[in-house]
């Protein structure tokens, strides 16, 4: 019941013990009311996430905590920019995996590909680059098994 609601606070933690407020969302002070919202940027791996229900008084009281797995890994950073013979990459994995590295043109030709073993948390890889023209390129990081990939444009120029 949200008659004498105020507002929800969404809560969000990256271990389930610290939670640190995330969304304010005013009551519709309905007794059917639905409510919706999104993370933009929850943790790699495990997310977890409270509702803490405040009343006009001040008073409040927590819902269950749920957990959200994103088991994924993506590309935070290429350096330098623009590359010459070799690009660096930085990414975040939830886990360990084996992927395929795939460097692709504009036309979606394949001009490098690599298989890699990337591991938990923040890695840095080093591609040593194919001689190509000068051009926007895409790198693609796929998982085979998950099916997942992510990926980031640069910039070759020779």
């Amino acid at each position: 019941n949200e008659i004498h609601s105020d507002y929800f606070m969404v809560e969000k933690s990256g271990d389930g013990i610290t939670f640190e407020p995330f969304k304010r969302v005013d009551c519709q002070k309905r007794s059917s009311a639905s409510y919706r919202t999104s993370d933009e940027s929850p943790y790699v791996g495990s997310t977890y996430y409270r509702l803490k229900q405040i009343d006009v008084n001040g008073s409040y009281k927590y819902s269950d905590i749920k957990s959200v797995n994103l088991k994924t890994f993506d590309i935070t950073t290429i350096f330098p920019v623009p590359a010459k013979d070799h690009i660096s990459f930085a990414f975040q994995s939830s886990e360990d995996k084996d992927v395929l590295i795939n460097i692709v043109d504009v036309t979606g030709k394949k001009v490098y590909t690599r298989q890699a073993h990337i591991q938990k948390g923040v890695s840095v890889l080093e591609v040593e680059l194919p001689s190509v023209q000068s051009a926007l390129y895409l790198l693609q990081v796929y998982d085979p098994l998950s099916n997942v990939q992510s990926s980031k444009e640069f910039y070759i120029s020779n």
